[in-house]
């Protein structure tokens, strides 16, 4: 029975969180890369969970890299 209580717990901080505090959930830890059109060609741009661009890179196995190295975890956005 714990677990269903600290589930509810958990969904009661989630509904009384902030928009602002919504909008920066995950930011400097999860990250997307999306193709971007940059320097006259197609690129992959490296964004954070906010939606502001981080860094391009010309291809998304770099960009992957990099966000490995760096300890960014990755996550499909659909």
């Amino acid at each position: 029975m714990a677990s269903k209580e600290a589930h509810n717990e958990t969904l009661n901080i989630l509904k009384s969180i902030s928009s602002n505090d919504f909008l920066s959930f995950g930011k400097n830890q999860l990250c997307y890369i999306r193709p971007v059109y940059q320097q006259g060609a197609m690129m992959v741009g490296l964004f954070d969970a906010d939606g502001e661009q981080l860094s391009v890179f010309p291809d998304a196995v770099t960009a992957k890299h990099a966000m490995f190295h760096h300890d960014i975890h990755t996550v499909n956005v659909h």
